[in-house]
């Protein structure tokens, strides 16, 4: 299978919690592809750096803006005190939805 490619119609931005010492409050987000029959279903997570857990999850057969949004469940948020996503700043976690979800 070849390698998806990323574009991105809006500059990369700083990576402002690399120099953090406190990331409790951070979850790092991101999408991968599994391949399945020759084709791919497409993962997207929540993961808590602390506690090396996946908070959250969902899988889809399209990579779409909705299905990184999806992942981002408020009770989970706010329970684990999250107020800060660290993503890889591909297209779907730079468009209008995700800014503004």
């Amino acid at each position: 299978m070849k390698k998806l490619k990323s574009y991105v119609e809006i500059a990369q931005r700083p990576n402002l919690i690399k120099k953090l010492k406190d990331k409790s409050s951070i979850l790092l987000t991101g999408i991968t592809y599994i391949p399945v029959k020759r084709k791919r279903v497409y993962s997207a997570s929540l993961y808590n750096v602390e506690t090396r857990r996946v908070e959250a999850h969902k899988i889809s057969a399209n990579i779409t803006n909705l299905l990184v949004t999806s992942v981002f469940n408020q009770p989970i948020l706010e329970s684990l005190g999250t107020k800060t996503a660290h993503s890889d700043m591909g297209s779907q976690y730079t468009s209008d939805i995700f800014e503004k979800g």
